[in-house]
């Protein structure tokens, strides 16, 4: 009988790796127990079992033993399947998909279902073998009982907190799945902005790398016209001194002397005005009580600085003068820019300023001191004399509210049509114009004295003889010399800007005057400064570079037109007033100054005169075109100041000049 149950006891622990081989083992133990009662049915009474009793104890103890194996036997089971379910979750955290996890949490719940059902086997064993033959023994046996019931309900314990573990386990890795989504999300959200970012970088990039490439060409095309430049100016001084040795050579006529040294005269001031650029800002401080307000540095680059409410600003000119500056030196800083109209080259000169500044000072003068204007027409007929044949002709016109009217005409001032000239020539034309040409500079003066005297002021708080207009005195010089080559046709412009300032700020908005004259004065300074607001609309334009400059927007940008095209030479001479009480208008005026000094019209270049020697021709290289020359006012006209009736000769037809 031992022998059987060692065999079956000794497979038990075998058996141990699954429950279907430890649930038979609990069948069997229950089994032989009901056959032992049937085999001793005579041992019945205590007594006669007194004899057996050491041999059945020894038995029920092996028995015992087996069972307290196996039952350790299932406890490690249990121990090694829980280190697989944590394995199994530690997978399942590394990112395992849902549904096997939740396949995987299905079988382990059956085989904890498995492992109860074990347990309740085991159970029910320990229940069937206490009132047993250990029945000798109670106190042995109850120990041995409690100590079993203990390991089993450890055993039960343990599989209940298994049981919660796995819970807490599986509701981690919902959280840990749920995380990894979160993060995912978050990963892509980064990615695609990141990629947005870069896209942008890109385009930025490239936006840099085109306008890098236009700079390029810019620089080349420069660079391309320099070397032309240098190469036409490195032929032309060759040119002069060949004429200069001719003339030498030819001896004796001192004529033709002068005329080959008055060719580089005429030329030189022009190279000098491509090396010091096209538009110059030239800046003159009026005489007055210096103020802390304004201050400067005078000369070449100078600077003029302002402290205007509570904020400081340094603006940087061309040429800075003092206030105790003299006309003289002055018109030396403009008087190569003057003198280079003799070789083609088209100048335009303007003033600009608020009312009271001194800019008819500056442009005009008194007799005593005389201003640019005066200055220039004695030097150009100083050169001409030299030598040569020259043609001058004048032109003056005035703006008075958006309408051009001719100062110069025989008659009252006429107001004229400005339209655009013909295809292929191109320019400006004004139809009606008035050109006189002047024979000497005595002539011209007197001409002059009529436009001004003809020209619109009013009575303002500025100024008691405020312009109420923008006045332009136009300058055609035709120069032809035999040693010097082809004939040339140069421009001189002279601006005389209407007061910049705001209508309250001179005043024209009040009717303090007289009542019928406030409304007018207010008109025409509004007129004013909307013109100036288009100058300062086509000077933007120019130093942006827009395809598109707004030149008709007024009458004073049309005219302008040609003055500031390519290849023009234009100088702003601005007037500006230290008084506390015109900080504002000068702080305006030195932002458009600045802004003007930015504008590149590109190298100025010279103009042959047309072949033709008719007046009509001449004009059309000009940038004030209309009726040819007129030798003398229109019958019934006022003649000018200090010419009489009789002195037509001043003012005579213009002769055919060789080209």
């Amino acid at each position: 009988m031992d022998s059987e149950p060692q065999g079956e006891a000794g497979r038990a622990p075998g058996d141990s790796g699954s429950l279907r081989g430890a649930v038979p083992h609990s069948c069997w133990c229950v089994r032989r127990r009901t056959p032992s009662q049937d085999e001793s049915p005579s041992l019945s009474p205590r007594g006669e079992a007194q004899g057996q009793q050491p041999p059945q104890l020894e038995v029920d103890q092996r028995a015992w033993q087996r069972l307290e194996q196996f039952i350790l036997g299932q406890l490690e089971e249990l121990k090694q399947q829980l280190e697989l379910q944590e394995k199994e979750l530690g997978h399942l955290r590394l990112g395992v998909g849902a549904t096997d996890s939740e396949k995987r949490v299905q079988y382990l719940t059956l085989e904890n279902k498995a492992l109860k059902q074990s347990l309740s086997l085991t159970r029910d064993l320990l229940l069937h073998w206490g009132p047993g033959p250990l029945s000798r023994a109670p106190q042995e046996e109850a120990e041995a009982l409690a100590e079993l019931q203990g390991r089993l309900q450890e055993a039960q314990d343990t599989t209940e907190a298994l049981r919660v573990q796995l819970g807490a386990q599986e509701m981690q890795l919902q959280g840990l799945r749920g995380a990894l989504q979160q993060l995912q999300q978050e990963t892509e959200q980064n990615c695609r902005r990141e990629l947005q970012q870069m896209h942008g970088q890109l385009a930025g990039l490239r936006a840099r790398m085109a306008s890098l490439r236009q700079g390029c060409g810019d620089l080349r095309g420069l660079v391309s016209t320099f070397t032309q430049s240098c190469q036409g100016s490195l032929s032309e001084a060759r040119g002069q001194v060949s004429w200069a040795l001719g003339a030498l050579s030819a001896g004796g006529a001192g004529t033709k002397f002068q005329e080959a040294k008055q060719g580089p005269l005429a030329r030189c001031p022009g190279r000098l005005l491509e090396l010091k650029g096209n538009i110059r800002v030239l800046c003159r401080l009026r005489p007055g009580t210096p103020s802390s307000l304004v201050s400067l540095e005078p000369g070449p680059g100078g600077t003029v600085t302002t402290c205007y409410r509570g904020h400081q600003r340094r603006f940087r000119l061309d040429w800075v003068f003092p206030p105790h500056a003299s006309q003289e030196e002055v018109f030396r800083e403009l008087e190569s820019a003057v003198l280079s109209c003799l070789g083609g080259y088209s100048v335009c000169i303007f003033t600009y300023g608020q009312t009271g500044t001194g800019k008819t000072y500056s442009m005009e003068g008194p007799p005593e001191d005389p201003g640019i204007a005066p200055r220039a027409l004695q030097s150009l007929f100083r050169e001409m004399g030299t030598g040569g044949q020259h043609r001058v002709t004048l032109s003056m016109v005035e703006i008075y509210n958006e309408a051009v009217r001719d100062l110069l005409a025989p008659g009252p001032p006429q107001r004229l049509a400005v339209r655009q000239g013909p295809a292929g020539q191109g320019g400006i034309q004004v139809a009606g114009l008035t050109h006189w040409e002047v024979p000497n500079l005595e002539s011209l003066h007197q001409m002059l004295s009529l436009g001004r005297g003809n020209r619109a002021t009013a009575a303002t708080v500025m100024n008691q003889h405020s312009s109420r207009s923008h006045a332009l005195v136009t300058l055609t010089l035709r120069t032809a010399s035999p040693l010097r080559g082809p004939a040339t046709s140069g421009t001189l412009h002279l601006v005389d800007l209407a007061g910049s300032e705001r209508a309250w700020k001179a005043g024209a908005a009040s009717t303090s005057w007289e009542d019928r004259d406030g409304p007018q004065r207010l008109r025409e300074a509004r007129t004013i400064n909307r013109s100036l607001l288009a100058l300062g609309g086509v000077m933007t334009a120019l130093r942006a570079r827009r395809p598109h400059v707004p030149f008709r927007d007024s009458q004073l940008t049309r005219l302008l037109q040609p003055a500031l095209g390519p290849g023009a030479t234009a100088v702003l001479l601005l007037q500006i007033s230290t008084r506390p009480e015109d900080l504002g208008e000068t702080v305006c005026s030195l932002k458009f100054a600045e802004r003007v000094g930015q504008v590149e019209l590109g190298p100025a270049r010279p103009r042959r005169a047309p072949r033709s020697g008719t007046p009509s021709s001449l004009s059309t290289e000009t940038p004030l075109t209309g009726t040819p020359c007129t030798p003398t006012p229109s019958p019934g006209s006022p003649p000018s100041p200090g010419l009489d009736s009789g002195s037509s000769s001043a003012l005579s037809p213009p002769e055919e000049l060789p080209s």
